[in-house]
């Protein structure tokens, strides 16, 4: 899970892209560069970072055309500059960073799992989630609509305000640069999201909250700030000027509910690798007694991972989401490069009890079949009730020979 580097990452680059605009400060626009890129090395949709770094130093920085230009190129190349560099270095080594397709034919009905998945997450980032629980889909797209007509009519209104003072200082405002960067920021994840769904075809984008969390951040902080802005600007008294804080109270205290019952579940039952049926695992602590220069290949590689610190290899048609034409037993490919480490580096392969579910999607009714070709005529090293570690052959007794 990548979100707390994502975000400790991108988000201070956004702010220190604010910061240059205001200072001129050439420091902060490198080292927020750097931070976007690395950002993008955590997670493609990191892109976002840069490409709200790069837009707004063109759309909101006072300097001439040109010496903008100079700024966004810099923040672009060294932002991009890190996956370039990682790329160039899988590629270099036969390997590919994912599978990909493009689809075109019947596009809006592809991306219907996106699209409504866009709208029920953010529909939770409201306060109507408490207020209108059995809400139908079209209801919470026709409010959310309305809700985002409002979002535009604000700040409309407040740079309308603004550019009645000069021309110019819409552009100049710190909290309206906020405002912006944030909105370019969002607008641009979601375009990155949506392509990526539709030309990677592996690793699939996840479409759940933890992916879509960067942009309702930026959102709900970029609301937060246009209220606050509209309450400075319009509002006159101080009584007004409290309606913008009572909605931002109302809010956060609508996400309490959810917020408790999500507390107490991680609490009692845990989460993906942290549940009760993780702790403890023989199979992990077994393999934690195997030698640092034994490669690893498994069907739960993060799982090895999060509790190891170690990494390992999936087993490729997992990460390819292919199901093989035809069966045979792990290693016998003398093509893929992870069976052929397998088998010619005296790796483990380490199958968890999952197995069966996760190769399910792939063979569905001939999952066990395919289960009992990967591991026929494999050695049997290790086995534990939730799992065994295998080997393509018996290397103590070719040792002892």
């Amino acid at each position: 899970m990548s979100e707390p580097l994502f975000f400790t990452l991108g988000i201070p680059a956004l702010f220190l892209v604010a910061f240059y605009l205001k200072n001129d400060n050439r420091i902060a626009l490198i080292f927020s560069s750097i931070l976007s890129g690395l950002a993008f090395l955590t997670r493609f949709n990191g892109l976002a970072y840069v490409a709200a770094g790069t837009l707004s130093l063109l759309i909101f920085s006072s300097k001439h055309i040109k010496h903008r230009f100079q700024d966004a190129f810099l923040y672009g190349f060294i932002g991009v500059l890190p996956a370039i560099v990682w790329v160039s270095d899988v590629l270099s080594q036969n390997y590919t960073p994912g599978g990909f397709q493009f689809v075109i034919a019947d596009l809006w009905e592809y991306l219907t799992p996106v699209r409504g998945k866009l709208v029920n997450e953010s529909w939770k980032w409201t306060p109507f989630r408490v207020l209108l629980p059995d809400t139908k889909y079209l209801e919470k797209f026709m409010i959310l609509a309305i809700l985002f007509i409002l979002f535009v009519t604000l700040l409309v209104v407040v740079i309308r305000k603004l550019r009645s003072q000069s021309p110019t200082a819409w552009r100049r405002d710190p909290n309206l640069q906020i405002v912006g960067i944030l909105i370019i920021f969002t607008v641009a994840f979601m375009a990155i999201h949506f392509g990526s769904y539709i030309v990677v075809k592996y690793p699939k984008p996840g479409l759940n909250e933890r992916s879509f969390s960067p942009m309702q951040f930026a959102s709900l902080l970029s609301v937060v700030t246009i209220l606050y802005l509209f309450s400075e600007k319009m509002l006159s008294g101080r009584i007004m000027q409290l309606i913008p804080v009572l909605i931002v109270g109302w809010s956060a205290v609508s996400q309490i509910p959810a917020l408790t019952n999500r507390i107490s579940s991680l609490h009692d039952e845990g989460r993906v690798y942290s549940t009760k049926r993780w702790q403890p695992s023989a199979l992990i602590q077994e393999v934690d007694h195997i030698a640092e220069d034994v490669p690893i290949i498994s069907n739960q590689a993060p799982a090895i991972y999060f509790y190891l610190d170690r990494p390992a290899y999936d087993i490729p048609e997992l990460s390819r989401k292919e199901p093989l034409p035809e069966y045979y037993r792990f290693g016998n490919d003398v093509q893929d490069k992870v069976q052929k480490v397998f088998r010619e580096e005296g790796a483990a392969l380490v199958l968890f009890d999952t197995a069966y579910w996760d190769f399910w999607p792939l063979y569905g009714d001939d999952t066990q079949a395919r289960l009992d070709k990967l591991i026929d005529g494999l050695y049997l090293d290790f086995e534990a009730t939730d799992g065994g570690i295998y080997y393509y052959r018996n290397t103590n007794a070719e040792g002892m020979e």
